[in-house]
């Protein structure tokens, strides 16, 4: 989450806008930064002349303008309007925005910016105008209280959604090991696909379902849950939820032992068997029930129980 409205905010930003210039010089968690302290009222590094200018504009609600420093060493401002409407990040070398009368009567005197800014050719002033104006300046929809313009209760409701799955990666196989008719081919695909996996933890248990087509072939895989040192969180909601969208036909239900020992428990045994239950009702098989010990294995096919 980015820091766009600490608790401390002296004043308000409007909406929030960037250069094209200060886009590709800049990461947003730089802007994003120097967002969160130009509201605080961390002018950063201006001079005592301009601080005191900022000061005041806080109480007659004039301009207010800050300057940052990344630690690549890149300088860039923050201009926040006279009327609290508009804040604009950009470059030193870009010319600021021009300033926004507040009234009719002020077109006619409206004060130059008392920022110090470096000095640049007017090719260059040129160049970054038409970046600033003829190329709008993009406005940063990260940074935007309401991106939608819609009211905050509509947009806090739930909106409906179309789902679908979608395959995170491929798994590439030998043909001798597509075809699921042996507990031992789902222990090599356990070693190969899922106990490879980044987000596969060894030091805890892990449930992973094997996706089987009507000929047993497998068509991938898909992690259950991570569970704790010795017990592997799981119900057989989360075993058929993606079995049943990606149109399974069987199943093989897995997890590992981090002790390595790959007897069953009581709660793998219960475990087992509302899933088989389940799978029932659905008419999705449960094929088997695997634990991956240390070069070992449990199969409750082979053992008779499933």
């Amino acid at each position: 989450m980015y820091p766009l409205h600490p608790p401390v905010a002296v004043f308000p930003l409007g909406r929030i806008a960037a250069t094209a210039s200060a886009l590709v010089a800049l990461t947003k968690f730089e802007i994003a930064a120097g967002l969160a302290r130009h509201v605080k009222g961390d002018w950063g590094d201006l001079r005592k002349k301009q601080r005191k200018a900022n000061d005041r504009a806080l109480d007659n609600g004039s301009r207010i303008s800050s300057s940052y420093i990344t630690k690549s060493g890149r300088r860039f401002l923050i201009v926040t309007e006279a009327d609290r409407s508009e804040t604009t990040v950009l470059l030193p070398e870009e010319p600021e925005p021009a300033k926004r009368p507040t009234s009719r009567d002020s077109l006619q005197c409206m004060e130059p910016s008392s920022f110090e800014r470096e000095s640049f050719t007017p090719e260059a002033a040129y160049s970054s105008r038409r970046t600033a104006e003829e190329g709008k300046m993009e406005q940063l929809e990260l940074f935007m209280s309401n991106p939608s313009n819609r009211p905050l209760r509509q947009r806090l409701k739930s909106e409906p959604q179309e789902w679908k799955v979608i395959s995170l990666r491929e798994c590439p196989s030998p043909e001798s090991l597509m075809l699921m008719d042996r507990p031992a081919k789902a222990v090599e695909y356990w070693n190969r696909h899922i106990a490879t996996a980044p987000h596969y933890n060894a030091d805890v248990e892990c449930v992973a379902v094997l996706v089987l087509t009507t000929r047993l072939r497998i068509r991938g895989h898909y992690l259950v849950s991570v569970g704790s040192l010795n017990e592997a969180m799981a119900h057989p909601r989360e075993v058929f939820r993606i079995a049943i969208m990606a149109a399974a036909h069987a199943i093989v239900l897995m997890h590992n032992h981090p002790s390595g020992d790959s007897s069953p428990s009581t709660a793998d045994a219960s475990l087992t068997r509302r899933v088989r239950e389940a799978g029932e009702l659905l008419r999705i098989d449960l094929c088997d029930h695997i634990i991956v010990g240390h070069q070992r294995y449990f199969s409750f096919k082979e053992s008779g129980i499933v």
